[in-house]
């Protein structure tokens, strides 16, 4: 508004005053920056911070892969970042890992169901895991 007062009646500024707007506007402008290049950086972290992500949980369980992503980049990391991070698809692959693996050590579907409610994985569709789920799960897969 002052800018465009200035603009209007340049007769009636001062000196000062025109030379304290452009300083103004030069700060708003270095802060604009500023602020797209900090949320730039952020956009590129997060979107390395899912690559690394996708790419540990092809080898490693989910709670390892949040272990590691908390421990190396000082992020905190629950269940519901990593789904951000990785998608639903890669999460419910994981899952679906993750229940062959404890088939493989005799964890039966009803124990698996109440593992992962302990530990507060979240359902795809929301409500608890049950045997039922889980199949599901591992049938859409």
């Amino acid at each position: 508004m002052l800018k465009r007062l200035s603009d209007l009646y340049p007769h009636l500024i001062s000196p000062h005053v025109l030379a304290a707007i452009d300083n103004w506007e030069n700060c708003l402008f270095a802060s604009r920056e500023q602020e797209q290049r900090a949320a730039d950086l952020q956009q590129a972290e997060e979107e390395a911070l899912s690559r690394l992500a996708l790419e540990l949980l092809q080898t490693q369980q989910m709670e390892d892969v949040m272990q590691q992503l908390s421990e190396e980049f000082s992020v905190p990391m629950d269940y519901q970042h990593l789904i951000d991070l990785v998608g639903r698809e890669a999460y419910l692959e994981a899952l679906d890992k993750e229940v062959e693996v404890l088939k493989e050590n005799s964890i039966s579907l009803e124990q698996t169901a109440q593992l992962w409610n302990g530990m507060g994985k979240p359902v795809p569709g929301g409500g608890h895991w049950s045997e039922s789920a889980i199949r599901s799960l591992v049938r859409s897969n």
